[in-house]
């Protein structure tokens, strides 16, 4: 999850200002996850999934494809076998 182009921190920067929030608290209650897991992704204790990343996709309108590229792995757009941080499902 450390990798030199993954920034979940700014993923969740952007889905703020695109749905003009100002907390992650309330990022979570949009995505349907708790504030501690919104924290975990943005400090990277913890990976953003593929549930997240659909959730991201229905409450922003953006394209997966576009989600994963502001995560900053754009290696694994369009690879359905894979989520972000490189992790076989």
């Amino acid at each position: 999850m450390d990798g030199e182009n993954y920034h979940p921190e700014l993923l969740l920067d952007r889905l703020l200002s695109i749905l003009n929030i100002t907390s992650d608290v309330e990022l979570s209650r949009q995505l349907g996850v708790s504030a501690q897991a919104i924290s975990k992704m943005r400090t990277r204790r913890r990976g953003v999934s593929r549930m997240v990343l659909v959730r991201m996709h229905d409450i922003s309108g953006l394209s997966i494809d576009t989600l994963r590229i502001l995560l900053g792995e754009p290696s694994c757009a369009g690879n359905e076998k894979t989520v972000c941080m490189g992790t076989p499902i």
